[in-house]
Formats: C-alpha cells, sequence, structure tokens
C-alpha cells in the first residue's frame, strides 16, 4: 500500500490489541516465504496467506478457515476419491472465467492451486522459486506473452528443465502440438477443458509420462446454441453451484472481451482482434454455448488473413450486433438448463 505497507498495520494492531486483535489474512503477490512474520508464534500475525490472485472461493474458504480455526480448507468432492491430493499446481490463465473453472476443478480433487493472471506473473512465479510446483497449466493465448514465450523463458533457467508443463488451447491442429512440443511443454489439453482429461493429464505427466502421442478430445462441429446438459455440468464436476457462479460472470465477461474486439475493428487492428477473438472462443466454449464459440472461432479465422484496410469496415458493424446476440441468447438458454432442472 502506498502509505504504509500491510505487514506493518497487522503488526501495529496485534501490538495494540494483544491476544484480543482480531483473525488478520494476509494477501500478497509474493510467496510466504518471502513475508516477514512467520506463522505459529504464540500470537501469530497472520491466521491465514493468501496468494494473488485470488478466486472468491479461495477467500471463502480462507475465512471460514480461520473463523473456524481449521487447519485445511474444505473442499467437496461428492465422497469421491481426491485424485490430486497433494498436488502444488500453478495455472497460468487470463480470462477469469477459465481461471476460476480451472482452480474449482482441481482444487475438489484436492490439489493446491495457485494462479497467475498472465504469461509474465507465471513465469515470475516459477521463476522465483518461492513456491515449487509439481505441475503447470500454462494458457496458450496471452495479452502479455503467450504460453510459447513463457515456456521458453521457463526452460531457460535449467533448474526447472524437468517442470512438467501443459498447454491449455482451443487449438488442437498438428502444427499447434508441435508448437507446444519445441518449446519444451510436455502435454496439451483442449479447451473447453474436460475434468478427467484434466485430471489425468495432470496425472500422467506428473508421473514422466508424454500424452503428446495420444489422441486429444475435441468438441464435435455441432452449432447447437448450447451444450447438452449432462457434458456442460460434467465440466463442472456437477457442481450446479460453481455452474451458476460462473454463469453470472458470463455476460459481463464476454461483453468485456468483445468491447475490446470492437476496439481493434474500430482501429483497423487486424491481428489484435483475433487474440480477442481466440479468447472469446474459449470462454464461450467453457460454458457451453457452442454457437456463440464456433462463430467467434469462424471471425478469428477470417481476420487473420486480412490485409486490406479498408476490406471489411462495412462487415464488421454486423459481426458486433451477432456476437452481441448470441451472448444474451446463450445466457437465457444456460440459465434456462439449470432452472428447468432445479424444478
Amino acid at each position: 500500500m502506498p502509505d504504509i505497507n500491510g505487514d506493518d498495520v497487522a503488526q501495529s494492531i496485534v501490538n495494540l490489541m494483544g491476544e484480543d486483535a482480531p483473525k488478520i489474512i494476509i494477501i500478497s503477490a509474493y510467496g510466504r516465504a518471502l513475508i516477514g512474520n512467520e506463522f505459529g508464534d504464540d500470537i501469530p500475525v497472520y491466521s491465514d496467506f493468501l496468494s494473488k490472485p485470488i478466486t472468491p472461493l479461495q477467500l471463502s474458504e480462507s475465512v471460514e478457515r480461520v473463523l473456524n480455526n481449521r487447519e485445511n480448507p474444505v473442499v467437496e468432492n461428492n465422497g469421491r476419491l481426491q485424485r490430486l491430493k497433494g498436488k502444488h499446481l500453478l495455472v497460468v490463465e487470463d480470462n477469469i472465467i477459465n481461471r476460476e473453472i480451472a482452480y474449482e476443478l482441481l482444487a475438489a480433487e484436492g490439489a493446491n492451486v495457485d494462479l497467475a493472471t498472465g504469461g509474465i506473473e507465471g513465469v515470475d512465479k516459477v521463476i522465483s522459486g518461492t513456491c515449487v510446483y509439481d505441475l503447470v497449466l500454462m494458457d496458450i493465448q496471452m495479452p502479455d506473452i503467450d504460453g510459447l514465450e513463457a515456456t521458453r523463458r521457463i526452460r531457460a533457467d535449467g533448474r526447472w528443465n524437468n517442470l512438467p508443463i501443459v498447454a491449455m488451447t482451443a487449438n488442437v491442429s498438428l502444427e499447434d502440438r508441435e508448437a507446444c512440443a519445441a518449446v519444451g511443454m510436455n502435454a496439451h489439453i483442449s479447451k473447453p477443458v474436460d475434468l478427467e482429461e484434466l485430471v489425468n493429464t495432470v496425472l500422467l505427466v506428473g508421473m514422466g509420462t508424454s500424452t503428446e502421442d495420444k489422441n486429444v478430445s475435441t468438441n464435435d462441429s455441432s452449432y447447437e446454441l448450447i451444450e447438452d446438459k449432462l457434458s456442460l455440468l460434467r465440466r463442472f464436476n456437477n457442481n450446479k453451484n460453481l455452474f451458476k457462479r460462473m454463469q453470472s460472470m458470463f455476460v459481463p465477461e464476454m461483453q468485456t472481451i468483445i468491447e475490446e474486439v470492437a476496439l481493434c475493428w474500430q482501429t483497423k487492428q487486424w491481428h489484435e482482434s483475433t487474440k480477442a477473438l481466440h479468447t472469446l472462443k474459449g470462454a464461450a466454449g467453457t460454458m457451453g454455448a457452442v454457437r456463440l464459440s464456433r462463430r467467434a472461432r469462424d471471425m478469428e479465422e477470417k481476420f487473420k488473413l486480412i490485409n486490406d484496410d479498408n476490406a471489411v469496415d462495412v462487415e464488421c458493424s454486423g459481426l458486433l450486433v451477432e456476437l452481441i446476440e448470441l451472448v444474451q441468447l446463450s445466457d437465457g438458454a444456460l440459465a434456462s438448463l439449470i432452472d428447468n432442472d432445479e424444478r
């Protein structure tokens, strides 16, 4: 903070109030090892530690954990074995919806999950060495540096030559897979992420087994408005509360991305618009908005070929309207999917 840092504030509160001091949770972009005060003193300054960025679930779990004097978070998993228990994973993903879903699915399987909102932050978290990760899940297209460049920088530090890195990408062509392998990625999974594929890949790669020679699942080319309920809920580990939380974020997030697309088109930044369309494609696919995801994919491919500044001026406004309409239609269908199921 600009005037006084949080560490000093917390220490002052404890000095003034002693055992009557309230519970204090530290939220920091730095690893726990870099924080001046340690846990476990007679009057600990901090009751818990959260590493930025955090998700709503992480925050609520931390508050509940501290107020109920629990050491470990309680994660619902329908009574099933937590297959990733004890794994420390880093998810590098710029899209908030994809990031939140990845966190909650992995946490439900028992993993300890850290998050990075971009490639540079992901590289910093690995290279700093404050946390030693069992595996990194790396988005490929990100606004600062892409997942390929992030992986190159991590591999350039010899300490992390054996760190498993798995690409998460909506592009599953042979060329994309070869590009991932060329920079030292161990495997890749397709977006939208399927829970079983995610867990199996983490387990296989974590044991040193490559998945590059295995078939990668892809979605069919159906142009239905939204995905069928069974496969969609399976992606969310049949957690309807998680799905509803993500669905409430769907329209605001889609609108933000579409505004970015519109700005790129207005300024004739065709290449930049394909990055935003790629993000739209992946986020919509994760939420099961099939037709929106496919349309964004078609537009992404179209604008990759644009060179003439005047080639698509007339067409852009109509495409924006189409995207906005698909967002609204998809949101209504997704809401009805769960509402009808609960009646």
